[in-house]
């Protein structure tokens, strides 16, 4: 993974590696990955550069979130170098209460630089404590770790089990079947990571 920090609060790529919430959240990430035996490789930091971070710690729009992979940069010659993730954390997103987006699904893989380059995701609830509509405490490390797999699961080419509103599914024959009448509570996909 390469994790670019773009205006993220209190993390530096030089910290990154040692801040308790962004290792609470990568362990979350990787444990859901590791179920499919999945593992996480070499993790690299990165500071987005000023222009960047001015330009794009609060995304707004979808063009915003293309220039901002866009950054991207092969980060060295060798062949895992090149088969890496580029992870984009902002400041927040400003975007229709969407808190993370894959550029592709799938996302080019092997390529940097490109509109198509990564995924884009909102620090802002990392180190937090919030309440969900039920009333239930959420770990802000745990729900981050969760959604970026979400993410990254679209970036290599899994789709929504069952679209919003049960209106559609994916291709895959495994994949339980979830009437509209039944969307949300009463899928059996329900409990799936990309549902």
């Amino acid at each position: 993974l390469n994790i670019y920090l773009v205006g993220v609060p209190g993390i530096t790529a030089a910290t990154a590696g040692d801040d308790a919430d962004m290792t609470a959240m990568l362990a979350a990430f990787d444990s859901i990955f590791q179920t499919a035996g999945i593992t996480t490789g070499t993790v690299r930091f990165v500071d987005a550069d000023q222009a960047t971070t001015q330009a794009y710690s609060i995304v707004r729009s979808e063009n915003d979130i293309e220039e901002l992979v866009l950054t991207s940069a092969l980060p060295g010659p060798s062949y895992d170098d090149a088969i890496s993730l580029n992870v984009f954390f902002t400041q927040s997103f400003a975007l229709g209460g969407a808190i993370g987006i894959s550029t592709g699904i799938p996302g080019p893989a092997a390529l940097h630089g490109t509109r198509n380059s990564g995924v884009v995701f909102t620090s802002e609830f990392l180190g937090e404590t919030f309440q969900e509509g039920g009333g239930d405490l959420v770990d802000g490390n745990l729900y981050t770790g969760i959604v970026l797999a979400h993410e990254v699961g679209h970036y290599l080419g899994l789709f929504h089990t069952t679209e919003q509103g049960g209106q559609g599914q994916d291709p895959l024959n495994d994949t339980a079947f979830c009437p509209p009448n039944s969307f949300p509570n009463n899928c059996d996909d329900l409990g799936n990571l990309m549902f």
